[in-house]
């Protein structure tokens, strides 16, 4: 088995060791060494990444107390040799920051509201975990960051040591999560604040973890997800949207403290020129609605027919007249209106009690003009794909 100095030293990024195998797998070549700093994917927390002698390590997993170092390239180095091993320390003490903060976040969550972390993930962006509760508020998280980066800013040292024996676990210590049983346990101790059995590489004090910022949570059945950063995470994360706020800012020539303020402001402004808007439309479709009874209809046996093209209108504008038109009292309107541009449409519509249906009348012409459409009983809508078929298909709704 590999042995595992990670756990002794997280703060070594240079190491000589030997290659006990060197393995193929899914075209990507392996190494298991005789001792490694390299940490494996586990428990949440994300592997290292680093060189060996020179060749990037792109995966790192364990498998049955072995550490595997999956390489970018082949190597020329065999079983037998010694070989150098570099860890990326700005990737490693991300990790450490990142999983140093789950520990204080989930010990502080407990002992303010007894809740116990479920899971925890990192990615490469952002961090989670999920707890046991199924509500949350802004004063909770408010609460949660004051508590969890006052303890930062105390700077207490963060400890790492095993128990020999099982049997500590219970009386003599207190420890917050028990990992399954083991000769030895592995314990990450925040003086004063938290007890966790874990494996994974963590600050050596608390304010080396910087801060903690909790982004967002979200509900997931019958628990919660929060999802944080830590350390330079959360500053460059602050410093993306610091550099949005100031943008936004200048845009809107005010302060940032005066930036809601502005744009609550411009929103109501906004809603009340659509509704003054929506008025003015309302007005000029009745308008056209009139301009059509006066310039395009024509009288037949016992009704009106309105037909007029546009060079331009769209579906919904025309939608908005022919529903005007049809519900004009004590007139009995055929209807006929289309339009050139942005598409060639035509929509065919009548009064209640005309004996067409202008859904299957505007599919039968379909069948020999290309386009698509259908609609109802009283009105039909026909999306062509050439506006010369318009007078065609005009000429056999007409029936000619």
């Amino acid at each position: 088995m590999t042995k595992k100095l990670y756990h002794l030293d997280s703060y070594q990024t240079e190491f000589k060791a030997v290659i006990l195998e060197k393995k193929l797998e899914n075209n990507r070549t392996y190494l298991i060494l005789d001792h490694t700093y390299f940490y494996p994917e586990a428990g949440g927390q994300l592997c290292d990444k680093g060189f060996i002698e020179g060749i990037p390590v792109i995966d790192v997993q364990e498998r049955n107390g072995e550490i595997l170092h999956f390489l970018k390239e082949e190597i020329d180095s065999n079983p037998g040799s010694t070989v150098k091993g570099e860890i990326d320390w700005e990737i490693r003490f991300d990790h450490m920051q990142q999983h140093t903060g789950q520990h204080l976040l989930s010990a502080v969550l407990l002992d303010l509201w007894n809740l116990d972390t479920l899971s925890f993930h990192m990615s490469e962006d952002v961090c989670t975990i999920d707890i046991n509760d199924t509500e949350i508020d802004e004063a909770k998280l408010k609460c949660l960051e004051k508590k969890v980066n006052s303890i930062i800013y105390a700077n207490k040292p963060i400890l790492n040591y095993y128990l020999e024996d099982q049997k500590e676990n219970s009386g003599s210590i207190n420890i917050r999560k028990i990992a399954s049983l083991q000769e030895k346990m592995r314990i990450i101790e925040i003086e004063n604040v938290d007890k966790n059995a874990c494996g994974g590489t963590h600050c050596k004090a608390t304010g080396e973890i910087g801060v903690i910022k909790i982004i967002n949570w979200e509900h997931r059945k019958e628990k919660l997800r929060l999802y944080f950063l830590c350390g330079k995470r959360a500053l460059l994360d602050y410093q993306q949207k610091h550099q949005i706020t100031k943008q936004l800012a200048n845009f809107f020539t005010t302060g940032i403290d005066q930036l809601i303020k502005k744009i609550l402001q411009i929103s109501q402004e906004q809603k009340n020129l659509s509704k003054q808007c929506r008025a003015q439309e309302k007005k000029l479709f009745y308008l056209e609605a009139e301009n059509l009874i006066d310039k395009y209809c024509e009288k037949m046996d016992d009704y009106f027919l309105i037909s007029n093209i546009y060079s331009e209108m769209s579906l919904d504008n025309i939608r908005r007249i022919v529903s005007i038109l049809l519900n004009k009292s004590n007139n009995k309107y055929l209807i006929s209106i289309g339009a050139k541009q942005p598409e060639p449409i035509i929509c065919l519509a009548c009064f209640q009690g005309y004996q067409i249906n202008m859904g299957e009348l505007v599919k039968n012409i379909l069948l020999t003009i290309d386009g698509k459409g259908g609609g109802s009983d009283y009105l039909g809508i026909a999306k062509l794909k050439r506006v010369s078929d318009i007078p065609l298909f005009i000429q056999k709704a007409s029936g000619n």
